[in-house]
């Protein structure tokens, strides 16, 4: 293909089904009675389809920019403590009775989440955060494929947190992306103080 598009593929219901792309939850049926399941995947522009198996239905269709419903989609929540730290000025530390991750400096520290998605979808990125200072701290977020290719990157700002309270940040992949497995980096450029608890990924 030379650009990028959304690619439908329907397989008999009472078939083998794919587990790699993302299920429409669609179903049609055509004039023998044959019940048809509908799957969906994007590709970018030049990027080589390949199709195995017995497909009963193909449709191209440009991408649709369509936001999705992310409140029907199962929350998957990575806690920061489990994520890799980078650099010396981010620890591991007790706030409000449980364990989270501080950066102890304004610039330096690096948290590093590994997701894993099950289907091609946008999902949403929800970071829960603690700033005690009165002023927005700041910090950049980076997306990147398991193979390390950069595909998106945010500058973040995250306002005053209440005491014993928490602020949430919201952003997203961007884009559509395959099932497979991710990282997520967060990078202090100005972040004194900051805590984090979680990354929710939707």
């Amino acid at each position: 293909m030379n650009t990028e598009a959304d690619v439908f593929v329907g397989f008999s219901a009472n078939g083998p089904q794919p587990v790699a792309i993302e299920n429409t939850n669609m179903q049609v049926e055509n004039s023998a009675g044959e019940k048809i399941n509908i799957y969906r995947n994007r590709f970018k522009a030049n990027e080589k389809v390949v199709l195995n198996g017995r497909i009963a239905v193909l449709a191209v269709a440009p991408p649709s920019e369509l936001e999705p419903a992310y409140d029907l989609k199962t929350v998957t929540s990575y806690k920061a403590t489990d994520a890799k730290l980078m650099g010396q000025s981010i620890v591991r530390q007790d706030l409000m009775d449980k364990p989270r991750v501080i950066f102890k400096e304004i610039v330096g520290g690096i948290l590093e989440w590994s997701i894993s998605v099950g289907v091609a979808e946008t999902y949403s990125l929800t970071i829960k955060y603690h700033n005690p200072s009165n002023q927005p701290m700041k910090a950049k977020i980076e997306f990147f494929s398991a193979d390390g290719t950069l595909m998106r990157t945010e500058q973040a700002e995250f306002a005053p947190t209440k005491v014993g309270k928490w602020n949430y940040l919201n952003t997203s992949t961007g884009s559509m992306i395959n099932a497979g497995s991710y990282k997520v980096r967060l990078i202090a450029t100005d972040a004194k103080g900051l805590a984090v608890d979680a990354l929710d990924v939707q």
